[in-house]
């Protein structure tokens, strides 16, 4: 718990913390997500034991380059050998929030907002069929950042058994010599991010009260364009020190109040009409950036993470709008990395072993995710959820599962789902169901276990026992 903020990060109640909010949705919020975070979740859907899941899961995630470690607490932890030798680029992951819906080109809508995204795209190694691990940020902070998918209810961030314990991007960058930070327009203790990620390896977090005047600060805080200067002006300073940076963007999201005479605005009054300005602005302020930082120092050695945080104009009508959650990911770094499109069904749980070996070398992990770039394009796989709703995406199919409820195989193609008959589907249908419980079992496990660290932590733990 962060001192400061006792009030509303306390340890004791999450519902005492949202009362202090005053907010009538935000208490009701809580009340449902502490049903969600009970030790039992069996009522909700037919999970596999646990010895079942971890041994399914393991199989799941086990690559050829891949050694299990020996850990009797956590089966997941393995070394990644990629018989390269290890490379000290700076890495930099851009969270862009919101940028995902039919606004954007790359993820091949034609009423394209995004013109700067997308040429990057085109410059860089783009995964077309990337997934959200969930609706909020929150949710994407653990999948990108920690390789892991999150639980229903509560987001792991916010829970006490995480602070301080998780394995986690900036710790493994920490640990091997880099300056870590985290670069944010609004508060960094929203959704205890703050907490969550000083604990878990952030040296220096860069938030609102550091960017201007506070009466100056939009909704949700500064627009992108102060953030991605701030970020460039961090990196310029690290001189030869090599970094790893998180910058997390606001702009993009409602109610798209952004700073004129940047790009030209659509007119009009409502959410809908107005969140096109969002795209245009962001995109704005994305390219702009690079426009800039391309002429400094940092550049050449700096390995770019562009990845939407969630998706946005997600249709609440359908059973579970799984296209809706398909968002953006680009891996860029001219000179380093070869363009390249990737239609491989991935997660952002995916991104930090796929960029650990892309670094080279050798590290230890439990990552909830693969090195993508070695995955056959059918046998990729993608979980995701909200509320208590889940989805498993692999290949061309799709399984939703509602909690009491039989799971429905859809057919799908990143844009539109298709309905498959029961009868014709239902040996594919259990077997994906299968691996989307055991997953998500072996994650909740791993979190109460308090097994999902570092491994030096663990490894001492397990040795004192």
């Amino acid at each position: 718990m962060c001192i400061r903020d006792r009030a509303y990060f306390s340890d004791q109640d999450r519902l005492i913390n949202y009362l202090t909010l005053n907010n009538l949705y935000t208490t009701y919020g809580t009340i449902k997500s502490q049903m969600l975070d009970g030790e039992d979740e069996g009522g909700l859907h037919p999970f596999p034991s646990t010895e079942e899941s971890l041994r399914v899961t393991g199989e799941l995630l086990t690559q050829p380059a891949d050694t299990p470690a020996g850990d009797a607490v956590n089966p997941l932890w393995r070394r990644t050998d990629t018989h390269k030798p290890m490379r000290d680029y700076n890495v930099v992951v851009v969270l862009m929030e919101g940028m995902a819906a039919k606004y954007v080109g790359a993820l091949g809508y034609p009423d394209s907002q995004t013109p700067n995204l997308d040429e990057l795209c085109r410059q860089g190694l783009y995964f077309e069929r990337m997934y959200a691990v969930g609706a909020r940020t929150s949710r994407a902070v653990a999948g990108v950042l920690c390789g892991y998918p999150d639980l229903l209810g509560t987001p792991v961030i916010r829970l006490d058994e995480a602070q301080g314990t998780f394995l986690t991007l900036p710790g493994i960058f920490r640990r091997r010599g880099y300056r870590t930070m985290f670069i944010y327009g609004g508060r960094p203790d929203f959704d205890n991010m703050n907490c969550f990620l000083t604990a878990g390896g952030v040296e220096s977090i860069i938030g609102q009260r550091d960017l201007g005047p506070q009466d100056e600060a939009g909704t949700w805080g500064f627009p992108d364009e102060m953030i991605f200067r701030a970020a460039h002006e961090q990196f310029r300073s690290m001189g030869g020190q090599k970094f790893f940076a998180v910058v997390l963007t606001v702009s993009n999201h409602q109610p798209y109040n952004v700073p004129v005479g940047r790009v030209e605005l659509v007119k009009g009054e409502t959410l809908d009409e107005k969140r096109p300005n969002g795209f245009r602005y962001a995109d704005w302020a994305l390219g702009e950036y690079f426009r800039y930082a391309r002429e400094a120092p940092y550049f050449r050695n700096t390995i770019f993470v562009l990845v939407a945080d969630h998706g946005q104009e997600i249709d609440h009508r359908m059973l579970f709008d799984v296209p809706g959650y398909r968002i953006p990911c680009l891996f860029y770094a001219p000179g380093i990395i070869e363009p390249r499109r990737i239609s491989t069904v991935a997660s952002q749980t995916d991104i930090a072993p796929t960029l650990l070996a892309m670094l080279g070398g050798s590290y230890e992990h439990c990552f909830f995710g693969r090195n993508v770039l070695e995955v056959r394009p059918g046998d990729g796989f993608a979980l995701m959820h909200e509320d208590d709703h889940m989805a498993w995406v692999q290949d061309r199919l799709a399984l939703v599962q509602r909690p009491q409820q039989p799971g429905v195989l859809f057919e799908t193609d990143g844009f539109t789902m298709k309905r498959l008959s029961p009868t014709a589907s239902r040996g594919k249908a259990e077997e994906m169901q299968r691996n989307m419980l055991s997953l998500y079992k072996a994650a909740r496990y791993l979190y109460r276990m308090r097994a999902y660290r570092a491994p030096s932590a663990a490894r001492r733990e397990i040795t004192q026992e």
